[in-house]
């Protein structure tokens, strides 16, 4: 089937999501390491059907910050529009004490829990 190939940065080594749900096809998403611009590294994963989607793939894996290539694919032959979006994992902003305030402001975080779209922050703390 024919590819899209796409630049991904990932920001941060964790956990991201590569979402095909809503595609009008049979998809597959490949995940590739990038050495420059357009150099193809290494197959980190691939999935196909895996995920809630039926025939849409919903590819979630852990990987290093870096540079990468998304490759949007069809099972054998399968080709139409897709929809193709990244999750990536939380930004940690720091750590709470007990018995120390924190101060911090949501004007540029992202929404990753919760309802609606108001921006989160997220702290780590050790009981």
């Amino acid at each position: 089937a024919p590819e899209n190939w796409w630049r991904f940065t990932a920001p941060r080594t964790g956990p991201y999501t590569f979402n095909s749900c809503g595609s009008s096809f049979d998809t597959y998403v490949h995940l590739y390491t990038r050495t420059g611009t357009s150099t193809v590294g290494r197959l980190v994963s691939t999935c196909d059907d895996c995920g809630p989607c039926g025939l849409r793939t919903v590819l979630t894996t852990s990987i290093s910050a870096g540079n990468y290539f998304v490759v949007m694919d069809g099972f054998s032959s399968n080709r139409g529009n897709y929809r193709l979006s990244v999750t990536c994992p939380a930004t940690v902003v720091g750590t709470v004490l007990c018995n120390t305030p924190v101060t911090g402001n949501t004007g540029s975080a992202t929404n990753s829990v919760g309802s609606g779209s108001a921006p989160d922050h997220w702290w780590m703390f050790t009981a």
